[in-house]
């Protein structure tokens, strides 16, 4: 979960009864969890759901900035739609273009240059009869 995506959370959390915000880093739960309005609010998980899924399924699922530092983002897919509700949604923003400004060349953990949000928001709403809210960030 990057910092600006602490943003996402509280917009969330505003507008929703209960968010469960789930990352693999503990530190940047710690993060969110020192956000004093979001406090009985917000739940923080560290679970990398593509090894271990959650017992619980959500209406609504957001990924900011987060699936291109997923290296299997098919099997991601997959984790979402056994993590929603039926009718529930999948709302993705990711990079769109990636040229080395938002992570330099060759860091580590980053798997996808691009647009990956927007391809993915295509073929899932074409191919699983789900709903998909896509945005993607120029740099």
């Amino acid at each position: 979960m990057h910092e600006e995506n602490h943003h996402h959370a509280r917009h969330v959390a505003s507008k929703a009864a209960h968010v469960t915000a789930v990352d693999v880093s503990q530190a940047m739960l710690d993060k969110l969890a020192s956000k004093t309005e979001l406090a009985g609010k917000v739940d923080g998980v560290c679970q990398n759901i593509l090894e271990r899924p959650l017992d619980k399924q959500f209406d609504l699922i957001v990924s900011a900035m987060a699936m291109h530092h997923v290296e299997d983002t098919d099997l991601l897919m997959l984790r979402f739609a056994e993590h929603l509700k039926p009718g529930g949604q999948v709302a993705l923003a990711d990079l769109d273009v990636e040229d080395g400004d938002f992570h330099p060349a060759n860091t580590e953990g980053v798997f996808h240059a691009g647009s990956i949000a927007t391809r993915w928001a295509m073929r899932w709403s074409t191919t699983a009869s789900r709903t998909c809210v896509s945005s993607t960030r120029r740099l």
